[in-house]
């Protein structure tokens, strides 16, 4: 270090510090704000505003910067490793803590807890963060903490696209798909991150899909069949067009045993058509929904007191 760099003063990356004050979260504090920033230097044993250079003496110099090292490592969550060197200005030797940009954001000072003991830097002041700033630490922290032997191996494999980016893009994707945002839960050594889905049901067949799709793919068809059937021949009841319609509606050989018997019992349970046909009670459940969109058999009355009714002519 210069002296014309201590003329510059205090800056965005850089504080001075006459001594090593009684109250150590003073320079403990701008560790941690550095840490969550582009890294920065805390010089000791340089006067502030006037950048007179005390400095320290060759008896107390190592043990100071011994001190320095230790209560920035065990203070800070996760720990910060400062890189110490002693420099020389004027005769006078001073001691340099340089913090490195974190990759594990957001750093915060380990008795405070996260959301009490995080710092940013902010005009070359250090100032305790707000929540939301918070959560942008936590983003970035979540895209950059990525083991880099790991990540470049997964980039080559194409496995992710670029380091680092993940975390961002679930945010960005979930906004763009009307997803409510994402929730990151911090636990120290890891984290959890809930994300959030639209309702959705099973369509008869126990497929699962978004509530608004499945009603307009069955409102579309019903309107299909309900067009089928308006434009069928009048002649229709013709067997030989019947059994054409019949293929070109494709019902399977259960639909139509299930219907030849509904026929001559209307008032069949499932499980009596189920006993009666031989086929399975979880198909003869799928089977009479298929078959009403199909607008091939209908149901008149109530679930316990009606009946159904077959729409179609069932080739004998």
């Amino acid at each position: 270090m210069t002296i014309e760099e201590l003329k510059k003063g205090e800056q965005e990356a850089i504080e001075y510090k006459r001594d090593i004050p009684a109250e150590k979260e003073k320079y403990l504090k701008t560790a941690v704000a550095f840490a969550n920033a582009a890294g920065g230097r805390i010089v000791f044993g340089v006067e502030n505003n006037t950048w007179d250079v005390t400095g320290f003496s060759d008896d107390e110099v190592f043990a100071k910067m011994d001190g320095i090292t230790n209560s920035i490592f065990d203070a800070c969550e996760p720990s910060v490793v400062p890189i110490m060197e002693i420099e020389e200005i004027d005769g006078k030797k001073i001691i340099v803590a340089t913090i490195r940009p974190g990759m594990a954001r957001p750093y915060y000072l380990r008795k405070d807890g996260m959301m009490e003991g995080t710092y940013i830097r902010i005009a070359g002041v250090t100032r305790k963060a707000e929540p939301y700033m918070i959560k942008e630490l936590q983003l970035e922290g979540m895209g950059t903490s990525f083991d880099v032997a790991i990540g470049a191996a997964f980039q080559y494999m194409h496995i992710i696209e670029k380091w680092g980016t993940g975390i961002p893009r679930i945010f960005k994707e979930a906004k763009e798909y009307g997803l409510p945002e994402p929730e990151l839960m911090d636990f120290g050594t890891s984290f959890r991150i809930s994300i959030y889905r639209k309702d959705a049901e099973t369509d008869v067949y126990g497929v699962v899909g978004h509530a608004t799709e499945n009603a307009t793919k069955n409102a579309t068809e019903s309107a299909t069949d309900a067009t089928d059937a308006t434009d069928a021949p009048d002649n229709a009841t013709n067997g030989r067009e019947e059994d054409q319609i019949n293929r070109q509606k494709k019902y399977s050989k259960n639909e139509l045993t299930l219907l030849h018997y509904v026929k001559g019992n209307p008032t069949a349970t499932q499980k009596e058509v189920s006993d009666g046909t031989g086929i399975t009670i979880g198909t003869v459940k799928r089977l009479f929904p298929s078959l009403q969109r199909k607008m091939a058999l209908k149901r008149n009355g109530n679930h316990k007191e009606g009946s159904w009714e077959v729409l179609i002519k069932i080739p004998e």
